[in-house]
């Protein structure tokens, strides 16, 4: 019996430090992956407001352009560390889209304005909502500018921005249409009016 004592005193050591292990194993696993989440997260909250920002200046040197003479260019740096800019030119939109590690807009879930036909899209004067078909998003007007601005999902979010104006034509340049992040180079040229509607006509290269 003494010996039998001795034994279970030897194993139960053992176990409890093979259990403490496996317990501190996982409170670390899960204190990382936390703590990572956690960075994410804080290193993307100011990416929407700077976005949204590059964006309404972005917009500020296509309207200065296109109310300019022909061949009237101008060339804007941009910087986004994640995401993509480019030019949508079936929405006559350019757009910065990205996935974002955390909440920067509060999802539109009002009736969305019905993009049938795609012109109803299309933003003028006086809307305050458009839609992007694509990805069912619903975007809402900066105020005093042309830009719009939504999201998709609540702590990962999925954010586009667009610049818009019904009155002028956007055209994407073929070599470069777009480019994702950190470093892209905007180059806007007035083409010149349309014959039809007399609306200028404004090339986008994004390289």
């Amino acid at each position: 019996m003494p010996v039998r004592a001795g034994l279970s005193r030897g194993v139960s050591p053992t176990v409890s430090y093979v259990l403490l292990l496996a317990i501190v194993a996982i409170l670390s696993m899960g204190a990382y992956i936390y703590g990572n989440a956690e960075i994410a997260r804080l290193e993307d909250a100011p990416l929407g407001a700077a976005a949204e920002s590059m964006m309404v200046s972005a917009d500020a040197a296509i309207q200065t352009v296109a109310h300019g003479d022909i061949n009237f260019t101008t060339v804007m740096d941009l910087y986004y560390p994640k995401g993509v800019v480019r030019v949508d030119e079936d929405n006559n939109w350019v757009k910065f889209s990205a996935q974002i590690n955390t909440k920067t807009y509060t999802p539109i879930t009002t009736a969305s304005p019905g993009c049938a036909p795609l012109s109803a899209c299309r933003c003028n004067t006086t809307s305050t909502l458009i839609e992007d078909t694509g990805t069912g998003m619903t975007m809402g007007r900066v105020l005093y500018t042309n830009v719009y601005r939504g999201a998709l999902g609540d702590d990962v979010q999925f954010v586009e921005i667009v610049s818009c104006d019904d009155s002028i034509e956007i055209y994407a340049d073929p070599t470069c249409m777009g480019k994702s992040g950190p470093r892209s180079r905007m180059t806007v040229r007035k083409m010149g009016y349309n014959a039809t509607s007399s609306k200028p006509m404004v090339m986008v290269r994004i390289c």
